[in-house]
């Protein structure tokens, strides 16, 4: 095929991406080179270009269509530099930007996220948390009697009621010390109701959910208890005692934040329960990430003097050769800096989260129809998928594709997902952790004309996983807050660029200089994951902190693919039930294969996706639309719409599919059926005997010759049942 490349760089990405170029392709202008290539040989280019990419890189490659004109492949860099056919604009001109609009959703999250940011270490002040950061104590891993969030919500109380008297809070600390409450409500038997329970929840989790008493973990409805943050009824004299005074500035912004919030608020009748439960997950995330990006940063290469309280600790150099953990970040800093960024964060994860997509050569690859009749079904299916999407844009989609065996449902997924959502897709496929391998991605690379750049896998490296799990006994929690270390996962892909106000989340240090992570850049940043179901599944685990705003994120910008979605134990299919449930909040699409897809299995997932349109409905004050499919290989696939405030019919219409299916299954000849076998007596030797006649039995029946040999060859399976 024939290559235009064409150049609208600027400033210092002109060098890098001319020299480039010039080595692929042949210069016909100041901005143009062009050259017949390969597949591989444009893929080649992008990879390059997109390593060197800056905020001022802008290439496009346009493909010979035919003979008759140059076709769009893709842009990397700028994309606004042209337009979505590949034109180049003639002239240009420039008008003030219009503030940006925000949902009022989005506005509360902010101010519920930055005001629990500025409260959620105020428990920090006691006697004991600052003597367990002294120099004296440095190294040491001390369990606190109350951990540090607990007392940050008793004083948050303390203070509300006793107008904002920070000695005052500190007296009446020891007033239901024990007792789990929010805002003004002493018993806690439903979600949450207002925005006082909303920041009173974000700062008591915002190092880990509460959890139940130990007599009740295995009870569904059993109520948040204090046993995980309150160690002891009758704590030390200093962890209940004030260790210095705290400004009155954080007080004055975490109350304006909350009487912002508060006008803010929603006066139309929506459902408050589900309202609050949206609001604050996505609140807490923004704050936990802010704590985290917040905590890791060093405030001063010494001990800040003239500080009484303070907020963690640091490793400083004290002599030439010798370093020690010392007091870093003043603890009224650290509150007024991570309410001010999770307030931000709130913001960023709906407005700034723009990571890249499939190229459109891609898309337009995987979405070409099919010439071959046994997949005929899949163009189809893509045609009624099309058709609904254009008539509802932007429209949350819920698809079933329970296509049998052999029919191509791998790639009829990523057709309907590119189909649902054509520009620039980002897509997650979770597969059972035992189904995954390396192997998987590298199918879906090749047979999906991918490109280095474009896919991400995470490699279910169970030595590596049980390795972590038993460091994690030995090593209870690695910081003075009593955090857990993150789990360990191992991935595959290529570099890819993430929004600058993501890179500190993403920072590690390597040999004495902080760098970004590759690993986790790349599960994030990819346009195409494959996943085990273990890293997705924690999105929707808010007790996996980090691991959790990782995973978030990673929802949040893609759609969804559930693998084998029938395939998990019921305590497992709950947490992916979850997954589906954000995904349906945050307005994804959700992909569901399966060729054994039971209506239990189904009209649970379809209750999961209902419940997080609803959650949706509640955030925006409006009702909300989705798009239900039904598609297979055999009948017609059926395409509805369903509205947040209308009964739904999924469970008729997925019941009546499958009779239909059976019926029509029942008309067609049968191959390879299979038989169950009675043992004579309940021996091994008597299985094994059963089991030998029944393979010589199946081997006459469906075996066949070997070339021009007198062997005979079949394939088949056994499955063990116990009744």
């Amino acid at each position: 095929m024939h290559v235009i490349l064409i150049s609208a760089c600027e400033k210092r990405a002109l060098k890098k991406t001319r020299a480039i170029l010039d080595s692929y392709a042949i210069r016909t202008g100041h901005s143009s080179w062009q050259a017949p290539m390969t597949m591989d040989g444009l893929k080649e280019i992008r990879s390059s270009l997109k390593k060197v990419a800056t905020r001022q890189t802008a290439v496009a490659a346009y493909i010979n269509f035919g003979v008759r004109r140059m076709k769009l492949a893709w842009v990397v860099g700028a994309k606004h530099k042209f337009a979505h056919d590949g034109a180049y604009p003639v002239a240009s001109t420039k008008k003030q930007q219009k503030l940006l609009m925000l949902d009022e959703w989005v506005k509360a999250s902010s101010l519920l996220a930055g005001a629990a940011g500025d409260m959620h270490d105020i428990g920090k002040a006691s006697q004991h948390f600052q003597k367990k950061l002294s120099p004296e104590m440095g190294g040491q891993k001390i369990r606190d009697d109350i951990r540090h969030e607990w007392l940050s919500l008793k004083l948050l109380q303390q203070l509300r009621k006793n107008g904002w008297d920070w000695q005052l809070a500190w007296k009446n600390l020891g007033k239901g010390l024990e007792k789990f409450t929010l805002g003004d409500r002493h018993e806690i038997e439903q979600g949450i109701q207002n925005e006082l329970e909303a920041v009173d929840y974000l700062v008591v989790t915002h190092h880990g959910l509460l959890g139940v008493e130990e007599a009740l973990k295995n009870d569904p409805l059993a109520l948040p208890h204090y046993e995980n943050h309150v160690r002891t009824l009758v704590p030390s004299l200093e962890q209940m005692s004030c260790a210095g005074e705290l400004a009155d500035s954080i007080f004055k912004s975490h109350q304006k934040r909350m009487q912002r919030l508060t006008a803010l608020i929603p006066k139309q009748k929506i459902d408050q329960l589900l309202y609050w439960k949206a609001l604050a997950l996505h609140s807490r995330a923004a704050l936990i990430h802010a704590d985290h990006i917040v905590s890791a940063q060093q405030y001063s290469l010494q001990k800040p003097e003239n500080v009484s309280l303070f907020a963690n600790t640091k490793l400083k150099t004290i002599d030439q050769d010798k370093k020690a953990k010392l007091q870093d970040q003043p603890l009224e800093w650290h509150l007024h800096q991570v309410g001010d960024r999770a307030s931000r964060i709130a913001v960023q994860m709906m407005t700034d989260l723009s990571l890249s997509g499939l190229s459109e050569q891609t898309v337009e690859y995987i979405c070409q129809p099919t010439t071959h009749p046994r997949f005929q079904w899949q163009n189809i299916a893509a045609n009624a998928l099309q058709k609904n999407i254009q008539k509802h844009p932007e429209t949350p989609a819920l698809v079933f594709n329970i296509a049998g065996t052999g029919s191509g449902k791998t790639r009829m997924n990523l057709r309907a997902a590119c189909t649902l959502r054509p520009d620039d897709p980002r897509l997650a496929i979770a597969l059972n952790l035992r189904s995954l391998t390396l192997q998987t991605g590298h199918a879906l690379k090749t047979s999906m004309n991918l490109s280095e750049d474009e896919i991400a896998v995470i490699i279910g490296d169970t030595v590596t996983q049980t390795l972590f799990d038993q460091s994690k006994e030995k090593i209870e929690f690695v910081d003075e807050d009593e955090n857990h270390p993150e789990p360990i996962f191992d991935a595959w892909g290529e570099d890819c660029d993430l929004p600058e106000w993501l890179h500190p989340l993403f920072t590690v240090e390597k040999n004495g200089h902080k760098v970004l992570d590759q690993k986790e850049t790349t599960i994030l940043a990819s346009p195409l994951l494959v996943s085990t179901i273990d890293y997705l599944i924690a999105a929707g685990e808010p007790h996996r902190q980090g691991h959790h705003v990782k995973a978030l994120l990673r929802v949040v910008s893609s759609d969804l693919i559930l693998d084998e979605v029938d395939g998990y134990e019921p305590k497992a299919l709950i947490a992916v039930l979850r997954l589906v449930q954000l995904a349906a909040m945050y307005g994804r699409n959700v992909i569901c294969s399966s060729a054994t897809l039971s209506l239990t299995v189904a009209k649970t997932i379809h209750r999961a996706f209902e419940s997080g349109m609803q959650m949706r409905a509640a955030l925006y004050g409006t009702e909300k639309k989705s798009i239900i499919a039904i598609i297979d290989n055999e009948l017609k696939p059926q395409v509805w719409l369903e509205r947040s405030s209308q009964k739904s019919e999924f469970n008729t219409n997925y019941q009546k599919h499958l009779d239909n299916l059976q019926v029509h299954l029942l008309s067609k000849p049968t191959h390879r059926l299979a038989q169950l076998l009675s043992l004579p007596e309940t021996t091994v030797l008597s299985w094994k005997q059963s089991v030998l006649e029944a393979v010589k039995q199946l081997h006459q029946e469906h075996a066949w010759n070997f070339k021009k040999t007198e062997k005979k060859n079949f394939f088949g399976a056994y499955t063990g049942c116990q009744y």
